[in-house]
């Protein structure tokens, strides 16, 4: 059903007087850009507004005293911290690596547990207030001890040989970032994504969007932290990181076990206005691409355009009102910074065109159908 509802949708789009007709009907066209855009970002501002901070920042050292340099954010997660660290203690490697445990203000006893692990010469424990995710992974990445990072989430774990094969390669390819795939599990193994072994031109749009499953060389976050008062803060990665990188290689060996957590926070549905931190994240990827001098290429254009969409989805359940008014900003966006882009993925096309012609009738169905 909502396959053929797209492909009437897309046809429409290619005719102007019927996709304005449609538009019509299914909701009221937004109109001119100028009209909007003034008041939609003082709209989005009045429910919550972006926080101050920019993810570039003043160079950091590395101090090379190991290969690898494993970063662990931790939050009220006392059931998980003995299957996590287990998993990433019993490494079997040659390889020399440190765990940096970040606990971010948790008040059951993951810090207990955690301090259990200390004797270990190779775990080390910071404490800090509840501060968010990025504060945690920044904190963890203030001293750079190791040629390349990892980041784990403390609900998850590493299959046995990951250090040892994605170093393995990191060192012969003289990889920046070598990334390989991943189960997804909560009792049992649900699902697999695999990569093949490969080296990558344009790694955006290929690699995941998170920061685990990888090594990555800790010169690429010399210079650059989460951004933190943000949600999705992962969104670093393909916008700051992986354009970077002198060399990515992806491997097929399953590296990582990523927990389905239907409590977790990408399950976070509703009104809560931090939810439009997905637009304002968007904007500040822009400002700090062009601080490090960043060029903007297709493939970051196709993933800025898949970015949109997914933050679309993400406010599928706020008021009308502010859909319309992110979408006159992403219009803007699209037709003012990728003026010059048009995406080459068909199934993309009519979102494309919808975004640039401001058509919230068109654009809602399409962000239900893609």
């Amino acid at each position: 059903m909502y396959y053929k509802i797209l492909k009437i949708v897309e046809f429409a789009l290619r005719i102007t007087k019927l996709g304005n007709v449609i538009a019509k009907f299914v909701g009221k066209h937004v109109g001119s850009k100028k009209e909007y855009v003034a008041g939609a970002r003082a709209q989005l501002e009045e429910i919550h507004c972006k926080a101050d901070v920019a993810c570039v920042v003043k160079e950091r050292t590395v101090e090379t005293q190991c290969n690898l340099q494993i970063i662990v954010p931790m939050h009220n997660a006392a059931e998980y911290v003995e299957q996590c660290l287990t998993s990433i203690l019993a490494q079997n490697t040659k390889y020399t690596y440190r765990i940096i445990l970040v606990d971010d203000g948790s008040t059951d006893q993951t810090v207990e547990i955690a301090q259990k692990y200390l004797t270990d010469e190779r775990v080390q424990l910071i404490v800090q207030e509840n501060a968010g995710a990025a504060a945690a992974r920044n904190a963890g990445l203030q001293t750079l001890l190791a040629d390349f990072l990892m980041f784990v989430d403390i609900d998850d774990a590493l299959k046995p040989q990951a250090i040892e094969v994605l170093l393995d390669r990191a060192y012969q390819e003289n990889a920046q970032i070598v990334e390989g795939g991943y189960e997804v599990f909560d009792t049992k193994v649900l699902a697999t994504e695999h990569h093949i072994d490969a080296r990558l031109e344009e790694p955006c749009g290929v690699l995941w969007g998170f920061p685990w499953g990888k090594v990555i060389a800790s010169s690429l976050f010399c210079n650059i932290s989460f951004p933190e008062g943000y949600w999705y803060e992962d969104t670093i990665m393909s916008y700051l990181v992986y354009p970077r990188s002198t060399k990515t290689v992806t491997i097929e060996d399953i590296v990582y076990s990523y927990r389905r957590n239907p409590r977790g926070f990408s399950h976070i549905r509703g009104n809560n206005g931090k939810l439009l931190d997905t637009y304002w994240v968007m904007e500040l990827m822009l400002r700090d691409m062009e601080k490090l001098s960043i060029s903007r290429g297709q493939s970051i254009y196709e993933q800025y355009l898949k970015s949109i969409l997914t933050g679309c989805k993400r406010l599928m359940y706020m008021k009308k009102s502010i859909r319309k008014a992110t979408l006159s900003l992403y219009s803007q966006m699209l037709c003012s910074v990728w003026e010059e882009y048009s995406t080459q993925d068909e199934r993309m096309k009519g979102f494309e065109k919808a975004v640039r012609n401001n058509q919230y009738g068109i654009f809602k169905l399409l962000v239900l159908c893609l």
